[in-house]
């Protein structure tokens, strides 16, 4: 059982909507701790050989089938799911994979503006190259209030650092975003 947010989650059901999609030969879903919701409900999936699909797709995949809280907040690509020798996943191992992962995804020289919009991607379900730095919760397609802390989340987590409410209240752009990121870590 996921607990998010105060919400419910049983992981085989996401599990079995990611696994009725074509592309994918096996997923697992599962709780990522997280200082705000408690946990935060991701998965991990192995495509089938020859075939493709993009985060994107197997999110819109999984809102066909699921609540909105159900839908993983962020769908990782693996070579394979860590098993026992029996097959049954090992969630533990499957977390560290997925955690080394997340740090994978902007490079300790990227810059913060890269950083953002890799943030932003991810928290409001966009593509990045259809992101700029002049975005706002305005003209950001899916930037409601709960895909802005899960925004600030991802900015806590990539930049290691934590924002006060104040930063949290005023941070309405992305260029807003890289302002306070710039001068908390300078």
């Amino acid at each position: 059982m996921i607990i998010s947010g105060g919400i419910n989650i049983q992981p085989e059901e996401v599990t079995a909507v990611l696994n009725t999609h074509p592309a994918i030969l096996e997923s697992a879903a599962l709780g990522i701790t997280d200082e705000i919701f408690g946990e935060k409900l991701v998965a991990g999936v192995v495509l089938q050989d020859g075939l493709g699909a993009d985060e994107l797709s197997l999110i819109e995949h999984c809102r066909k089938e699921l609540e909105e809280a159900k839908v993983p907040r962020k769908i990782y690509f693996l070579k394979e799911i860590p098993k026992t020798a029996s097959g049954k996943i090992r969630y533990q191992a499957l977390e560290a994979e997925l955690l080394a992962g997340k740090m994978l995804e902007v490079g300790a020289d990227a810059t913060y503006a890269e950083g953002i919009l890799a943030a932003a991607a991810d928290a409001f379900k966009v593509e990045q190259a259809k992101l700029d730095m002049k975005g706002n919760s305005m003209t950001i397609d899916g930037w409601d209030s709960m895909a802005h802390l899960v925004f600030i989340t991802n900015l806590e987590d990539q930049f290691k650092i934590r924002f006060n409410s104040k930063e949290i209240m005023v941070m309405n752009t992305l260029s807003e975003a890289e302002q306070i990121l710039a001068a908390k870590l300078s």
